[in-house]
């Protein structure tokens, strides 16, 4: 996988919508098997609580799952693709770990990327400002201006209560997004549909979790 295509998956982990570069998805993927159940406990909870604050702000709701994703001090995210599972790691400030099912390993410290594989490994620099933009709440802020957020009310994550929310991008490029949060404010689940039949879907875990370690490869 390229540099260019790393970073678009880094993007997506960090909740920026707009840029949901990942490698196009599995057909039939796209299933939602929590919108075919019947509604538990938890969501019915949910559900409640959503109708009794008429004053939600969806587009606040996703802002502020951003703002606390981005205030973590780590988290792991697990990206379903056509390619199988990538697992990505984040320590902040700027460190990642991707570990990529053709069993290329790709760690980013700050402005250096190492690459291994077969044994081997590779530094590679960074573009300057690259990993900084994928953070600037300012330009994430700009960008959801001109996305159309709506809020599809209680759901589900593996069990988990959750807020679900559809996001379409002003830029026809950008396909649409589903998002989870949870009941604890951070995001459970991103999908992204590529077109009707595939979907990339991105778990979120483990946030601010000290034993996530991510250091140079020897």
């Amino acid at each position: 996988m390229s540099a260019r295509a790393s970073t678009a998956i880094i993007a997506l982990s960090t909740l920026l919508l707009g840029a949901c570069g990942a490698e196009p998805p599995a057909a039939g993927t796209g299933t939602d098997p929590a919108a075919a159940a019947p509604a538990t406990f938890a969501e019915k909870v949910a559900g409640a609580a959503a109708a009794a604050n008429p004053l939600s702000d969806p587009r606040a709701d996703v802002m502020a799952a951003i703002e606390r994703m981005q205030a973590a001090d780590s988290y792991a995210v697990d990206i379903e693709t056509a390619a199988g599972s990538l697992m990505l790691e984040h320590v902040a400030p700027d460190r990642f770990r991707m570990t990529m099912p053709n069993g290329i390993t790709q760690t980013i410290l700050g402005d250096r990327m190492y690459m291994q594989m077969q044994g081997q490994t590779t530094q590679v620099p960074l573009q300057e400002g690259m990993l900084e933009k994928f953070r600037d709440r300012g330009r994430i802020a700009a960008e959801q201006q001109g996305t159309t957020i709506e809020s599809l009310g209680a759901d589900s994550v593996a069990g988990k209560p959750a807020r679900k929310y559809r996001m379409v991008h002003e830029d026809p490029d950008n396909p649409p997004a589903t998002l989870w949060i949870g009941s604890d404010g951070y995001p459970l689940q991103m999908q992204v549909a590529a077109d009707a039949q595939a979907t990339t879907t991105a778990r979120y875990s483990r946030f601010n979790d000290p034993s996530i370690r991510i250091e140079a490869p020897q």
